[in-house]
């Protein structure tokens, strides 16, 4: 299959970019990495008359740390957070998250806008960005705005994006030298689209743990930690297991009802929890 007709757009800047999807509304796309747009173009599940390419604008592509925050680009790909030497404890998950995804191949040319942007069910990233409580940095001809991570998911393929408007970035607050984290992620081809994943992150302060594949959008499960043990045994396991299953199972989600799904989806988000609580796999991550 080919793609339907379009005019191709090579934005330089971010007002360029967004004055062409302002322009073109509903018939405009925008293009970073294009690992999820090129297949709904060429299958054409969607024909829009223009296409917007985003990828060479410098804001973007950049990746900007300090003490207190981390500035990851819309534009930044799988393959590059896998590679660079983000600081801390964050930067550690999105490390391991990046690396975990698909191919080689397709970590090239994929990126992080692109994949929250396109909102599937089954994507790495949403999770692992909500556990970290990042902000989603919108912007539009008409201005900027900031949307929480956690309020950006709507459903399968439906987000916070307003027409005409592109997402700039994600700002994540640095994590305390001694927080801890785990991700673990159930796929059953390698490279495959996972069937579950879970991403547990532990600070003095906050309790998070996000699942993800487990319903239309990521679904917090922080509540089955609110009895978490100081260590891990298999009391503990079985707890956040039969927590998770009870979250589950109210949240109404399509599958909330299908024992086996409930069941694989807490034995995940309970793995997830046993590494963050693991120390010594802490300190080697």
């Amino acid at each position: 299959m080919k793609p339907a007709p379009f005019q191709y757009h090579a934005a330089r800047t971010i007002e360029e970019a967004v004055d062409l999807l302002g322009r073109f509304g509903d018939d405009a796309r925008p293009m970073a990495g294009g690992q999820s747009l090129n297949p709904m173009l060429n299958f054409r599940v969607l024909r829009p008359a223009h296409v917007v390419d985003i990828s060479r604008i410098e804001r973007l592509r950049a990746i900007d740390a300090t003490a207190d925050r981390l500035w990851i680009g819309a534009a930044v790909t799988h393959a590059r957070l896998e590679d660079s030497a983000l600081p801390g404890v964050a930067g550690a998950l999105i490390r391991h998250a990046a690396g975990g995804i698909a191919y080689r191949s397709v970590r090239n040319r994929g990126t992080i806008g692109g994949s929250v942007a396109h909102a599937d069910a089954a994507a790495d990233w949403p999770q692992a960005l909500c556990a970290l409580d990042a902000v989603v940095h919108l912007v539009s001809a008409s201005g900027r705005r900031n949307v929480p991570m956690r309020d950006f998911v709507h459903g399968v393929f439906e987000t916070a994006l307003a027409p005409g408007e592109l997402i700039e970035g994600f700002e994540i607050a640095a994590l305390p030298p001694d927080a801890r984290w785990g991700l673990s992620k159930q796929i059953f081809n390698h490279g495959g689209f996972a069937a579950a994943i879970a991403v547990c992150v532990l600070t003095a302060q906050r309790r998070a743990l996000w699942l993800g594949v487990c319903g239309t959008r990521p679904m917090d499960m922080s509540a089955a930690l609110s009895d978490l043990p100081a260590t891990w045994s298999s009391a503990a396991r079985d707890r956040v297991k039969q927590a998770a299953i009870a979250e589950i199972e109210r949240s109404g989600e399509p599958g909330s009802t299908d024992r086996y799904r409930r069941n694989l989806h807490a034995v995940n988000a309970a793995q997830s929890v046993e590494q963050a609580i693991d120390v010594e796999r802490a300190a080697r991550s």
